[in-house]
């Protein structure tokens, strides 16, 4: 089952009282709920199980039984924000299954680029995103990711075309080819894709090298982690055994 994280909606009713004022950028939670659906529709097409869920997952009881991936949906305010997107997974402290975590991130990142034709933007990465309150809940083995989908408050550079017809299917088609990418199944319906640019595949090539080399950090950056704990168990030990003689 792939979990669909519609961002923000209904906060205002979470357990959790330091929850409550999280509404996110303005329109945010009225908009993840359309995209959250439209993907799911997607998915039941190409025979994969999935849910919608809101930002008051976090509260229900079978949250930490283990997910074949959870999707959170977002969009950033206008700050001011330049035009793009972010997809990013947890911190690998944070996040159990960080190595599946970042291939659906990857999958996601490079089908979604393809499909909206919006830059990305790494910049946006932040502790919302690798110490995402979910991580508190979710089980160790669920593969999580967040995506920023663009700047869609209003007056923001990305906002028509987020709230659009033509935009919702392409940022729903986006997201549902990267997650049917990370199950090894094909897109069987095509969705339309900006005209293309001579640069674009350049761009779309860096960005990938880029996306691939920040995940691939945050996954080596794990196993040093798990090295120096084992490292720091061994000392321990021996200084018991020290301690004993």
């Amino acid at each position: 089952m792939i979990v669909l994280q519609a961002g923000h909606a209904n906060i205002q009713d979470n357990c959790s009282p330091d929850m409550r004022s999280g509404t996110g950028a303005p329109g945010e939670k009225d908009w993840t709920p359309t995209i959250a659906t439209a993907v799911r529709a997607i998915l039941l097409d190409h025979g994969v199980a999935a849910a919608v869920v809101d930002a008051n997952f976090n509260c229900r009881p079978d949250v930490a039984q283990d997910w074949e991936a959870v999707v959170s949906i977002h969009y950033q305010a206008n700050l001011p924000t330049p035009s793009g997107f972010f997809v990013g997974a947890g911190d690998p402290t944070e996040d159990g299954a960080r190595d599946k975590s970042a291939a659906l991130a990857q999958a996601i990142f490079s089908q979604y680029q393809r499909i909206t034709g919006l830059p990305w933007r790494p910049s946006w990465n932040n502790v919302n995103v690798t110490h995402y309150y979910l991580f508190e809940k979710l089980s160790s083995a669920t593969p999580f990711c967040l995506i920023e989908c663009g700047v869609g408050a209003p007056g923001a550079p990305d906002h028509d075309f987020l709230w659009s017809s033509d935009g919702i299917n392409k940022v729903a088609g986006g997201i549902a080819a990267g997650i049917l990418t990370y199950l090894g199944k094909p897109l069987s319906s095509p969705v339309v894709t900006p005209p293309a640019d001579p640069r674009d595949a350049q761009i779309a090539d860096l960005n990938g090298r880029l996306a691939a080399a920040i995940i691939a950090v945050g996954a080596l950056q794990k196993k040093l982690d798990d090295r120096d704990a084992k490292d720091i168990l061994r000392r321990a030990k021996a200084q018991e055994l020290v301690a004993l003689l």
